[in-house]
């Protein structure tokens, strides 16, 4: 995993990566010849933001999942693009946000027309003790 974060007078710009590998296969069976996979391959996610005088914040964001070659046949890869939207209450201590993503899932094993999207709305209230 490697990261990055750089904030300067309410600007704030981000970048993770993260890539994960199985010894052996990714792949197991149980008992009833059930498949599940440990999810391997690797991930991005780009982030710019602004938060203004008024504490109020915008974000953009973009991330991406590619799974990788002992998974393939059984996930796509995946991309999400979100803009969200802050309110900072008492600085840092409670935060108002909400965010809308476009996540879209692309067919494992590259099936033709195989493209799934979901709108995803969230809130949440962070309180800082």
């Amino acid at each position: 995993m490697a990261d990055f974060l750089l904030k300067y007078r309410g600007l704030s710009l981000g970048f993770e990566h993260l890539s994960g590998r199985a010894d052996g296969t990714p792949v197991t069976r149980n008992e009833d010849g059930e498949e599940s996979y440990v999810y391997v391959g690797r991930g991005q996610n780009w982030q710019l933001g602004y938060v203004f005088r008024s504490e109020w914040g915008v974000a953009g964001r973009y991330a991406r999942l590619s799974p990788g070659k002992g998974i393939r046949a059984k996930a796509g890869p995946a991309e999400e693009l979100t803009l969200g939207v802050s309110k900072y209450i008492k600085g840092h201590r409670l935060k108002i946000q909400s965010d809308l993503t476009q996540r879209t899932q692309l067919s494992a094993g590259g099936a033709p027309g195989g493209r799934d999207r979901h709108l995803l709305l969230r809130l949440q209230l962070e309180v800082g003790l």
